[in-house]
């Protein structure tokens, strides 16, 4: 029996698949719609064919490789496999993700096959991941009870460093077009919750094509005061004065920046280029911030703690996992 609830959200992402993959509407609140209606299919479906014994890591893990799947080929290519005669769109979500379930399955190497599908943000700077500082939108909803008081621990660390992280953005003196570009690149998957299988670079130019850096900005501040729980109104005062002038340097000349389509002046080379230095200058000046701030420090230190625990305890389970199969390999 399907309850009112999932029937709703069915035909809300029905008419969300409409928008996003058939009509081209990109705008980020039917994004960010359509990703959280997607995890509230998806996940209960994950969990449920995989079974109790398996960790929420693994879970998630393959509902935002599904997700990345179902984006990269409806968005960016153009290409999905689906037939709406045949069902609803959400009924197709959960058929990608049984069929992911399958795959991991049937490997006999499931940890390195599996790890080999998803691709990690490597920029690091000062010892920090950038998705670690950002990451404030963690999974706790499939957790066990004995892990619930550590999750919650850990997420309030994250906020509260990713909240100065963004402030150091947000006052930042970076080209607005520079900055942008890693702010799209760099944090709005991480606000959405979403681990990449592709390319983050063509992920976030699917999501800026065609629009003015004005709409880009608005919606990035919408889109980290939602996430984040702050209340920005507005950009800081070096950014606002770039955006409202003009640009004239290597080549470029933008009478008034803010009205300028960044898909339409800039190719996937300079997204990357951009967001990469800019990203870098940003986590150096703020790693500068934070050692100035004795209770910041002391939060980050706490968290880098945890976070080594934790990875400690992740090698633990694997070679308790590996052990079985090693020992028949050895009684082969």
């Amino acid at each position: 029996m399907i309850s009112d609830e999932k029937k709703l959200l069915k035909r809300e992402l029905q008419i969300l698949y409409q928008d996003l993959f058939k009509n081209q509407d990109r705008s980020m609140a039917k994004i960010n719609r359509f990703f959280e209606i997607t995890m509230k299919i998806a996940r209960p479906a994950v969990a449920r064919q995989m079974g109790k014994s398996e960790d929420s890591y693994a879970v998630e893990d393959i509902v935002s490789v599904g997700y990345g799947i179902l984006w990269e080929q409806g968005i960016i290519e153009g290409k999905l496999n689906y037939d709406e005669e045949r069902g609803y769109f959400a009924d197709y979500i959960i058929g990608i993700m049984n069929k992911l379930v399958l795959r991991l399955w049937r490997s006999e190497d499931r940890k390195r096959r599996y790890e080999s599908s998803l691709s990690e943000d490597q920029t690091q700077e000062g010892g920090f991941a950038l998705e670690d500082i950002l990451d404030a939108e963690t999974h706790g909803s499939l957790r066990g009870p004995e892990s619930e008081l550590e999750y919650q621990e850990t997420r309030s660390l994250q906020e509260k460093a990713a909240r100065s992280f963004l402030d150091s953005v947000i006052q930042s003196k970076e080209p607005p077009h520079q900055l942008l570009a890693m702010c799209y690149v760099k944090l709005m998957a991480t606000f959405l919750d979403f681990s990449f299988q592709y390319n983050p670079y063509q992920w976030a130019e699917s999501i800026m094509k065609d629009k003015t850096l004005r709409l880009l900005a608005d919606e990035f501040l919408k889109t980290s005061n939602e996430k984040l729980d702050t209340q920005y109104e507005e950009w800081g005062s070096c950014f606002e004065k770039a955006m409202k002038g003009g640009y004239h340097k290597y080549g470029r000349d933008f009478p008034v920046l803010e009205k300028v389509v960044f898909t339409d002046h800039f190719n996937r080379k300079d997204l990357e280029n951009y967001s990469e230095r800019s990203c870098k200058k940003l986590i150096s000046q703020w790693m500068e911030k934070v050692g100035q701030d004795e209770n910041l420090a002391e939060l980050l230190i706490q968290y880098t703690e945890k976070r080594e625990m934790e990875k400690e305890k992740e090698k633990e389970k694997e070679k308790e996992k590996e052990e079985p199969h090693a020992q028949r390999r050895r009684n082969l």
